[in-house]
């Protein structure tokens, strides 16, 4: 009996498969973000204090920073910006890395 090898990639998967893991990669995410978040709202002492976890871990880890690097804090633009939209768009490419980096080196073996 012998065997034949194959390596698999996550885009060997289909869409729908691909799709359902970086979402569930997403939300795991998101939540830890969130835990995160929550602390650094509660025990970081601030100039302008964040209005939610979601701006408090965007601010403490430079999430897209050149949306509102410049801005006033306080100021309507700063007010105005979607924290945990960007955070989501952050999360989906962090989810689409880890599943690409998660399937490295996968291999079927088949006995014939």
């Amino acid at each position: 009996m012998s065997c034949l090898h194959f390596e698999i990639e996550f885009s060997d998967l289909s869409d729908e498969r691909q799709e359902g893991m970086i979402e569930d990669v997403k939300k795991a995410l998101l939540d830890s973000y969130e835990e995160e978040g929550e602390e650094y709202l509660k025990n970081k002492d601030w100039i302008v204090k964040p209005l939610d976890w979601a701006e408090a871990y965007c601010r403490i880890y430079a999430i897209d920073w050149g949306d509102w690097n410049d801005l006033e804090e306080g100021s309507k633009e700063w007010q105005a910006l979607d924290w945990k939209y960007n955070l989501e768009q952050y999360a989906e490419e962090q989810a689409k890395e880890a599943c690409f980096k998660g399937m490295h080196n996968m291999e079927a073996e088949i006995e014939i």
